[in-house]
């Protein structure tokens, strides 16, 4: 009897800690919110390498950095999404500016009720772009945003290790395209078992196609992207795409102005 009660207050005792130690999705979503998700783009080769940061701003806001180094040209990126799907109503690109100021360039919206995806991009001394596609495949996530709305999206999945698939366009700010803002089809995202590490892979393939096109890599304990690796370019100029988690940062508000100023202090 006493070992019976005993396996009793064991098996209690256990659960207690997973349920302390394992934080489930909504509590994990909690407390990435203000995280600074510092990322390094580039070709497979490691050429062309460029600093993602992505800023976990507030649920159902994320702004994105992208800069070769310090005191050049950067990319300022911010969107209004559903955090459980990633998919945005808009995303709007910007120039960095000193102080943390930007200046939109690129308005990107969403008509859920139309599946259609719309692009202006009005840039100086350049022919005004304005683009419509439709979306195949809800949820979607914009490829040349680098992941950022999935590497959200992903910490509210109800079953992190099971097998998803998402929309995947794609658009290139170059007027001499035909068509800069196109679809490139459904990816589908099939878990590795063979995957030894604690962290959770995926292999990639469009569907209908069972060529594997790349890999993406997420946190085992908070759901953020680790790794991703495609065959594609998501950028004019690259040959294909590989993003590289460095490190994470719990900065807030505050710490995301300071970095963001940080990048045109003393040029």
């Amino acid at each position: 009897m006493r070992g019976n009660q005993f396996t009793k207050k064991t098996v209690m005792l256990a659960s207690i800690c997973a349920a302390i130690l394992m934080p489930n999705v909504a509590q994990a979503e909690m407390n990435q919110v203000g995280t600074i998700y510092h990322y390094e783009r580039s070709n497979h080769d490691g050429s062309l390498p460029e600093h993602i940061a992505v800023y976990y701003a507030a649920r159902g806001e994320v702004e994105v950095y992208k800069a070769q180094e310090k005191c050049t040209n950067a990319a300022f990126v911010h969107a209004k999404m559903d955090p459980e799907t990633g998919v945005a109503s808009t995303i709007t690109g910007a120039r960095l500016l000193p102080d943390a100021e930007h200046m939109d360039f690129a308005f990107l919206t969403y008509d859920e009720m139309a599946k259609e995806l719309s692009i202006r991009v009005d840039l100086p001394n350049m022919p005004v772009i304005e683009k419509s596609t439709k979306i195949a495949h809800t949820p979607w996530h914009l490829y040349d945003f680098d992941f950022a709305s999935l590497t959200i999206a992903h910490q509210f999945a109800k079953d992190p290790k099971a097998d998803f698939s998402f929309g995947l366009p794609l658009l290139l700010a170059d007027p001499s395209l035909e068509q800069p803002l196109t679809d490139l089809g459904t990816i589908e995202a099939q878990r590795d078992e063979s995957y030894t590490a604690a962290s959770h892979r995926f292999v990639l393939n469009f569907a209908g196609n069972e060529e594997q096109v790349g890999e993406l890599i997420f946190n085992p304990l908070y759901g953020h992207l680790e790794f991703a690796k495609l065959n594609m370019p998501n950028h004019l100029g690259y040959e294909n795409f590989k993003l590289d988690l460095l490190s994470t940062q719990k900065a807030g508000e505050k710490g995301w102005h300071a970095f963001l100023t940080d990048h045109f202090k003393g040029c």
